[in-house]
C-alpha cells in the first residue's frame, strides 16, 4: 500500500539536499561535537521548515548537549545563521525549502495532468492532436522513399529486412 502525502510539506520533510564541498568549507575548523550539533540544527530546521528559536535550553536540546556543552559550541555555529528577532535564520536552507517545495507542487501537478489524460483516454475521449501527429508520421505500410530504409513499400527494390547484403561480407 502507497503512503498518502496530501501537504507538499510532509513529502518535502523526507529528504534534505547538501552541497557537501560547502559545508566542508565552511566547517573546516569545527570539531566532531560542533559538527553534529550543526547536522542536528539543520535537520530540525528542514524538519520545522521555519527558522528555530533563540533559546539555548531549546537549541541544546536539538543539538543532543547539555546546556554547558552548547554553551561552548554555540559561538562556533553562530556565524552559519542569522540571529535576530528570537529566531535563527539560515538563508540557505530557507532557499532549499522554497525550491523543494516548488519542485514537489510542478511533479503534483504534472501527476494530476497524467492522470486526467489517462482518465480521459480510458473514457473513450482520444486527443485527436495526438492521433493527427501519430498520422504524419511515417508508418510500416507506406514506406520511406525507394528502397530505403526499413518501412520502404512492398516490392521494392533491395535487401528485405533481417537479411545480410551480400556487399557485406568479406571474401574468404
Amino acid at each position: 500500500m502507497k503512503p498518502s502525502i496530501k501537504k507538499p510539506s510532509e513529502a518535502v520533510k523526507a529528504w534534505m539536499p547538501d552541497y557537501i564541498g560547502d559545508c566542508l568549507r565552511e566547517t573546516a575548523h569545527f570539531n566532531t561535537q560542533e559538527m553534529g550539533a550543526l547536522w542536528c540544527l539543520r535537520m530540525a530546521y528542514w524538519i520545522a521548515q521555519t527558522p528555530l528559536p533563540d533559546n539555548d535550553a531549546r537549541l541544546a536540546n536539538i543539538t543532543r548537549a547539555s546546556t554547558e556543552q552548547w554553551a561552548l559550541i554555540r559561538p562556533t555555529l553562530e556565524p552559519l545563521f542569522i540571529i535576530g528577532d528570537g529566531v535563527w535564520r539560515h538563508e540557505q536552507l530557507d532557499a532549499e525549502i522554497i525550491k523543494a517545495l516548488r519542485n514537489f507542487e510542478t511533479q503534483q501537478n504534472r501527476t494530476k495532468a497524467a492522470t486526467e489524460a489517462r482518465k480521459g483516454n480510458r473514457d473513450g475521449q482520444r486527443d485527436v492532436g495526438r492521433d493527427d501527429e501519430r498520422s504524419d508520421h511515417t508508418r510500416a505500410d507506406e514506406g520511406e522513399g525507394e528502397g530505403e530504409g526499413p518501412y520502404r513499400k512492398k516490392g521494392s527494390e533491395g535487401t528485405a529486412v533481417g537479411t545480410t547484403d551480400p556487399s557485406w561480407e568479406v571474401a574468404a
